[in-house]
This record gives structure tokens, C-alpha cells and sequence, in this order.
């Protein structure tokens, strides 16, 4: 039986892909959480409780990871812990960013892929964001940082492992309909409205369209590697 790796595992852009995950019998799930506890039904699933911003949580998570067999990682916790200008954000708001979405993945990543390379297979998915390698927004400078950071760690890693038959991707979307946006940036409907129109397929994304090409990616892929999927709708040209 493989193993699947989900980080934030009750992501809401990830949920119809993790539903899909539950389903599948031949697959051992290990999650983590921070503050949302999941009411998962399926026999094969650990989970953890981890704050990605403390590294002594990290750590003791990741010591239960020590030996173990990951076949696939999918990275789904991150956050956008400040939404002020980059003007006037503070120093340890940056710092926090980084240590969530950036820090606690390498960390995460230098834990399981060595087995990986042991095993001669794993596959990684990464998730950055659609504007990172467009300058994001100056009201979340330290989150696209951490993300276009995110992107440089898939075609290090893929130029270093792929030869093992770990493959690393990521997926960047853009504009989607999630809480997101009304709970991180402060969008009122309105505004959110208004940002979907900037979207050239005239809506946000809806997290079940990420389905087929997380799938893709991490569990039927058996050559493609170094890649960033942008899926944005062509937000971003």
C-alpha cells in the first residue's frame, strides 16, 4: 500500500481532491491540520496537528516521519498571515510568511526525500500562486515571495532527484472562490466581484478544477517533472 503525504490537509482549495483521496482504498493518508479538526471517515488516515509557524511542532511532527515510506507529497498548508501595504508590514509578519510557506516545506521536503531517492520513486506537488512570478501584491509582498521562493525549490529539487524517479511539480492557481479572499485580503463581494473580471475566462476557478491536474501530477505521473502549472483561467499572460 502507498502513502500520501497532505500538508493542511483541510485546505479548502484542496478539499475535492483530498475527497477524491479518501475514497481510494490502496491509499495510506498521513495530514496535518492547525486549528480546523477534520471529521474524516477512512481507516487508513493519520493526522497531526501542526502550526507550520512554530518549528518545535514542525520537528516533533516530522520525527514521526523519521524511516517512514512517502510515496507522494502533496503540499497544502500555507498562509497569508498580513495584508498591509508592503509599506507599512511588520518584520515579523515577513518572518512568519517565510517560516510557514517556505521554511516548514523544506524542512518537510528534506525529511521524506531521501527515502524517496532510496525507494527509487516519490512524487512531489508543490503549490505556488498564479501572480508570484509576476510580482503578486503589494498587500501580500511576504506570501508571493514565499511562493515564487516555492518555485525555485521544484526545479532545484527536479534537477537533483528526477534521475531517482522523484518528480517534482507544482500547481499555481490564480483567481479562485475560496474564503480565502474575504478572510486573508479583505475582500467585500463587491470587490471580489470586481477582481473576477480581470480573470479572461470571465469567472474565479472553483477548487474542483484543480481535480484532474493534481491527479495528474502526483498520481498517474511517470515523466514530467521541474514543471509549474499556471491554472488561472488566463488571468496572468
Amino acid at each position: 500500500m502507498k502513502t500520501i503525504l497532505i500538508t493542511g490537509i483541510t485546505s479548502e482549495l484542496l478539499a475535492p481532491f483530498v475527497e477524491l483521496v479518501l475514497r481510494m482504498e490502496d491509499l495510506r493518508v498521513i495530514g496535518t491540520f492547525n486549528k480546523t479538526i477534520p471529521a474524516f471517515r477512512k481507516e487508513n488516515i493519520e493526522l497531526h496537528q501542526v502550526d507550520m509557524n512554530i518549528e518545535s511542532e514542525i520537528d516533533n511532527f516530522l520525527s514521526t516521519l523519521k524511516d517512514r515510506k512517502i510515496d507522494y507529497f502533496l503540499q497544502g498548508h500555507g498562509d497569508c498571515t498580513s495584508n498591509e501595504h508592503f509599506e507599512n508590514i511588520k518584520t515579523e509578519d515577513i518572518y512568519s510568511d517565510i517560516r510557514i510557506n517556505l521554511i516548514s516545506l523544506i524542512k518537510i521536503l528534506q525529511t521524506i526525500v531521501a527515502n524517496m531517492k532510496k525507494n527509487n520513486f516519490g512524487r512531489i506537488l508543490l503549490i505556488s500562486t498564479a501572480s508570484a512570478s509576476h510580482g503578486g501584491g503589494i498587500n501580500s509582498f511576504a506570501y508571493g515571495l514565499s511562493k515564487l521562493a516555492t518555485e525555485y525549490l521544484v526545479k532545484s529539487l527536479a534537477k537533483e532527484y528526477t534521475k531517482d524517479n522523484v518528480l517534482v511539480n507544482a500547481i499555481a492557481p490564480g483567481f479562485f472562490n475560496t474564503k480565502f479572499h474575504f478572510q486573508r485580503a479583505n475582500k467585500t463581494k463587491d470587490s471580489f466581484k470586481e477582481r473576477a473580471k480581470f480573470v479572461r475566462i470571465g469567472r474565479p476557478g472553483e477548487p474542483v478544477e484543480l481535480i484532474s491536474m493534481i491527479k495528474s501530477l502526483l498520481i498517474e505521473n511517470s515523466f514530467i517533472s521541474s514543471e509549474i502549472v499556471k491554472i488561472d483561467g488566463a488571468d496572468f499572460v
